[in-house]
């Protein structure tokens, strides 16, 4: 949680060997960066696979996607397809067509 959560959201993983984790941290991204978040980190991902886990986070650009890309990427398509689904509803359109209803740009 916190800023190792906001650390980690913006970290893209870039290779594994063994119990060693590699992750860039978008460079954008470091300003509240700690060099202390790689053991916290190592600590939540030893818990998670409960067995010693090493991190190496360096400061770069991300080339793939971070989970925080990720993240927003599918918040983007939820809302294409609510907004989609609304357009289509009958009703919206019938509200349309007879009223000159309109949906309001960021409303869905």
């Amino acid at each position: 949680s916190g800023i190792l959560h906001n650390t980690a959201m913006h970290c893209e993983c870039v290779g594994r060997q063994g119990n060693r984790f590699h992750f860039v941290l978008d460079e954008a991204r470091s300003t509240l960066y700690d060099v202390s978040h790689q053991q916290r980190l190592a600590d939540v991902l030893t818990d998670y696979f409960t067995e010693t886990i090493s991190v190496q986070i360096a400061l770069g650009k991300i080339t793939g996607e971070t989970p925080a890309m990720i993240a927003e990427r599918e918040r983007q398509a939820r809302q294409l397809e609510a907004e989609a689904a609304i357009e289509q509803d009958p009703i919206v359109q019938q509200l349309k067509t007879q009223m000159g209803a309109g949906i309001r740009p960021g409303s869905i």
